[in-house]
């Protein structure tokens, strides 16, 4: 069975909302937060209390043929593809990183931790990383070096590989206690360093650590215990000499951010949502002005909200009738438009985008079952998004592009 395609475009702005002479539409991405408003977060602060946010009824889906698709890895196990992630990065020369897991056969029971990458101009080149199963993801700090953070079942640990030379990747084990496959973890860089977070479920604290110059160091742990991080990317960088965390207190307790000075080697503090209750957040962008963005899952809806650690969603959108079929993945774009892509409850493969101007518009970017995807921005400005899709149970890996609009 196959399904038409149908051009359709919107152009939804959003003019209703609750309590609209204290919230402001548009998203001021220049001006940085005020000192004495980072320095006097609470730590562990009470959920701030925010009027309801508004829902935008988006209809049927739109369908743009602009995208451009490419075949990475042509034939992958259905299995695999099913209940699997890709993660993408790009770096400062312009190559692109795709993590993902490969298999030699279609029974797919030696799963390979791989690396695919394309350099600018260039065509796809493959590497093994490791024998492994399980979550990971990839970001890079230095050009030709990317770091892939892993769950390594083989010794029930948690591991960072990085890319030393071409096929080569150097090992190291963080010193951290492995509870079960619901641990969770995050990187980000911050210039050339690379920074993990870590959260397992046995009551520890959340861990930081820093790669600067060659070598792995401990940083001041985040005192929550059983503290779950976000679905694809909840650690951010703002540039100003802060990350942002995304994590949840606890089990079945509230999803917040905390702040953590590069300078002070400090955290500064925690807020936590109160009116928006995700299921659970999927991805973080993190603004030079301090604002933070989530997407999440709000009762199966796609939802995006921003706010500064004062007021963390002081703006809430929901496109109510996005439905989500997994995890999301969102990049910030160059004119402040955030991208999230996503995959329907028909297993097609869909954009939001999120404009700084307060609208929503919402397309189909490829027809078909697609699972596992990863967002990027590449040296062209491209949007790049990375899936798995399949077809009568053959199954291949792709990336597709399109410049931003």
């Amino acid at each position: 069975m196959s399904r038409a395609r149908i051009l359709i475009v919107f152009l939804v702005l959003l003019t209703g909302c609750s309590n609209c002479e204290d919230r402001a539409v548009g998203w001021d991405l220049q001006e940085e937060l005020p000192e004495d408003r980072l320095n006097n977060v609470p730590i562990n602060g009470d959920p701030i209390l925010i009027d309801a946010g508004f829902e935008v009824d988006l209809g049927g889906p739109a369908v743009d043929m602009g995208w451009v698709p490419e075949e990475v890895v042509p034939d992958v196990s259905f299995q695999r593809a099913l209940n699997d992630r890709t993660s993408l990065a790009v770096d400062d020369d312009g190559t692109i990183w795709l993590a993902y897991h490969s298999c030699p056969t279609q029974q797919c029971l030696d799963v390979q931790l791989s690396m695919a990458y394309k350099r600018r101009g260039g065509v796809w080149q493959f590497e093994d990383i490791k024998r492994q199963d399980g979550t990971f993801g990839v970001n890079v700090a230095v050009p030709n070096e990317p770091i892939v953070a892993f769950l390594d079942p083989t010794d029930n640990t948690f591991k960072a590989a990085r890319r030393v030379a071409d096929g080569e990747y150097e090992f190291h084990r963080f010193p951290v206690t492995r509870t079960g496959v619901s641990d969770g973890f995050d990187l980000t860089p911050d210039g050339e360093r690379m920074f993990f977070t870590y959260a397992n479920t046995q009551g520890d604290p959340v861990r930081l650590f820093v790669f600067s110059r060659g070598e792995y160091l401990s940083l001041p742990n985040l005192d929550i215990g059983n503290a779950q991080a976000a679905l694809e990317r909840g650690l951010g960088a703002d540039g100003q000499g802060n990350l942002y965390l995304v994590h949840r207190r606890g089990r079945n307790q509230d999803w917040g951010v905390a702040v953590f000075s590069l300078e002070q080697s400090a955290w500064l503090g925690t807020q936590y949502y109160g009116g928006f209750d995700p299921e659970h957040p999927s991805s973080l962008v993190v603004w030079p002005s301090g604002m933070a963005c989530i997407a999440a899952d709000d009762n199966s809806r796609l939802a995006v909200t921003c706010g500064d650690l004062m007021d963390l969603d002081s703006d809430i959108r929901v496109a109510q009738g996005e439905r989500l079929a997994g995890y999301s993945s969102m990049v910030g774009g160059q004119d402040g438009t955030l991208y999230v892509a996503y995959n329907d409850s028909n297993d097609d493969l869909r954009l939001a985008k999120f404009r700084a101007d307060g609208s929503i518009e919402v397309e189909t970017v490829f027809v078909g079952e697609t699972y596992g995807v990863s967002t990027a921005i590449d040296a062209d400005d491209l949007l790049v998004i990375s899936y798995y899709t399949c077809t009568n149970g053959s199954c291949r890996l792709e990336v597709i592009s399109r410049p931003q609009d």
